[in-house]
């Protein structure tokens, strides 16, 4: 292993002062050092300390080489004979899930692989997470990739081709979304609470006062998706305008967008919708964030996400009012 990875790196010329087995001695904390499997600076500029993986490396002895190559501004860069996810111990792991689920492997193909095209090479293995059918599912894909292709991160002493957290984070969203235009128990607090807290981890839940205005949005925006209404005891979408102009007024801009991006508008053969918007506009136009009308935009992170067509239909017409 120590072999290919030395003839990999000799076999790219941005790769200097390759070396196996050579004592690197702490600059921040002189009395420790460490003598890495292969080393080599890479373009010039950032040392690497190449690793080779083994079932029997100890995980404290995994964290303290992590510590000293980040006080050293080395990068720790760890290295697999072979990797099956399934049949991996625990050290392993912690090295997978450190490098944010890149796993790379350095064996006879990589090897001629770089010694024929002058960049080292490496065979990465990176699971892929989705939502569907209510949860993540996770499909595992390698290929080999030059080493110039990877994200280097010192401080987190990583190097990843795939970002793993981020598409993560990205497909537990999803799940919430899916969770948000499923969820129909408009009675229960405690169940939209946890919704809204699982949808939206970085928004700040103060009472149940808030959690009910989120509803109330929630609602509109189902009542649009579905174009009838839903949430509410109504039998007729106007209702829903009618309740929004009387009691809940701040949701009503919010709301009528959301319609108007579905295509749908409230069916008012009496003509009196009609008024009550004009009333709105100008009320908007002329008192701006002292109208009653003024949209809650504490409320906006969860209209962006559920509904982000009709989130940009209602900045378009907040900045027509000129309201923001």
């Amino acid at each position: 292993m120590k072999e290919l990875v030395r003839r990999s790196l000799a076999a790219d010329k941005r790769f200097a002062e390759v070396a196996s087995e050579r004592v690197v001695k702490g600059a921040v904390r002189p009395w420790e050092w460490r003598k890495p499997d292969v080393q080599a600076r890479w373009n010039s500029a950032l040392m690497v300390a190449f690793e080779v993986q083994l079932s029997t490396t100890f995980l404290h002895v995994i964290a303290a080489r992590r510590e000293f190559y980040r006080n050293e501004d080395w990068l720790l860069f760890w290295v697999f004979q072979s990797f099956d996810l399934e049949a991996e111990y625990m050290t392993g792991l912690d090295v997978f899930h450190a490098n944010r689920c890149n796993a790379f492997v350095v064996d006879a193909e990589t090897c001629v692989q770089s010694e024929s095209t002058g960049r080292f090479h490496i065979r990465c293995f990176w699971p892929v997470p989705r939502a569907t059918g209510g949860k993540l599912e996770f499909t595992m894909h390698s290929d080999i990739l030059p080493f110039d292709q990877l994200n280097l991160n010192i401080e987190d002493q990583a190097a990843y081709h795939f970002d793993f957290d981020v598409h993560e984070a990205a497909a537990r969203q999803q799940l919430g979304i899916d969770r948000f235009w499923q969820f129909d128990d408009w009675e229960n607090v405690q169940a939209a609470w946890v919704l809204f807290q699982d949808l939206l981890p970085g928004f700040a839940l103060s009472d149940n006062r808030q959690v009910r205005r989120l509803m109330d949005l929630s609602k509109g925006l189902h009542s649009a998706r579905q174009g009838r209404p839903v949430g509410w005891g109504f039998k007729k979408t106007v209702e829903i305008f009618n309740h929004l102009y009387a009691y809940k007024q701040q949701l009503l801009l919010a709301v009528s967008c959301a319609f108007r991006q579905r295509g749908l508008d409230f069916n008012d053969p009496q003509g009196d919708v009609a008024k009550k918007k004009k009333h709105v506009r100008s009320d908007l136009l002329e008192n701006a964030t002292k109208s009653k009308y003024y949209p809650d935009r504490e409320l906006e992170p969860l209209f962006e996400l559920v509904a982000p067509d009709a989130y940009i239909a209602y900045r378009s017409a907040c900045r027509k009012l000129g309201l923001f």
